[in-house]
């Protein structure tokens, strides 16, 4: 398997719909599917970057938590079928029997057409989302990249502008860190996003913000589908 198509899928939730902007970031009301994860071998329908073989360098990377997370922008010139929403992503946080998954989200959004940014800090409106465990990698120089992680969905996107983001603290998943290699080639020129909330003890998504991130530190997010 070559490393643009190698995934390890990811065991999830999904769900389809959208709600109203709420200060509840589980957004628990969206109903839940569990999708075919076979579906998840469909053939990449959109990707930022690839990663290249040989040598990868998991540091540099992008972190995201709750309150810092980034997306990039999708345009459709058709409605496609997509199986899963996916991402080169991982933790240092080795697994162990007591400890709880290190999970984060992936949704898709509409995006505000004056501002190509996400609509909402709580993500309550986007049309599909999923959530799964991200890898354990260690830090270190590795002589092959570990596999991007792909989440099963199953959703209709028609044409349009959209946000693919990943995040954690919203929908089922905890508040936890995740890290995206810079060490990927970009796809074209993906326009990418970020969202970011203020540091204080108890601030939450009415504090946040979205913004365009500045050219030069790709990361691979990407959706399969037909």
């Amino acid at each position: 398997m070559s490393i643009r198509s190698a995934v390890v899928v990811a065991s999830l939730v999904a769900a389809c719909g959208g709600v109203d902007e709420a200060g509840d970031t589980s957004n628990s009301r969206l109903r839940c599917e569990r999708p075919d994860v076979a579906g998840a071998m469909d053939p990449i329908v959109f990707e930022s970057a690839i990663v290249e073989p040989g040598p990868h360098d998991p540091i540099p990377a992008r972190m995201i938590d709750g309150k810092h997370f980034v997306g990039v922008q999708l345009t459709t010139t058709r409605t496609y079928a997509v199986t899963g929403l996916g991402a080169h992503i991982y933790t240092t946080e080795p697994p162990c029997d007591e400890c709880t998954p290190r999970e984060v989200s992936m949704a898709i959004v509409p995006l505000d057409t004056s501002t190509n940014l996400p609509k909402t800090n709580t993500l309550s409106d986007a049309i599909c989302w999923t959530v799964g465990t991200i890898p354990y990698v260690e830090p270190v120089q590795q002589p092959e990249p570990f596999a991007s992680t792909v989440f099963p969905a199953d959703f209709l996107l028609p044409a349009g502008s959209w946000g693919l983001v990943i995040a954690s603290n919203r929908f089922n998943a905890a508040f936890v860190e995740g890290l995206l290699p810079l060490d990927v080639t970009p796809v074209g020129a993906p326009s990418y996003i970020h969202y970011f909330e203020a540091e204080d003890a108890g601030a939450g998504p009415e504090t946040g913000h979205w913004a365009h991130t500045m050219p030069g530190d790709d990361i691979r997010l990407f959706a399969v589908g037909h």
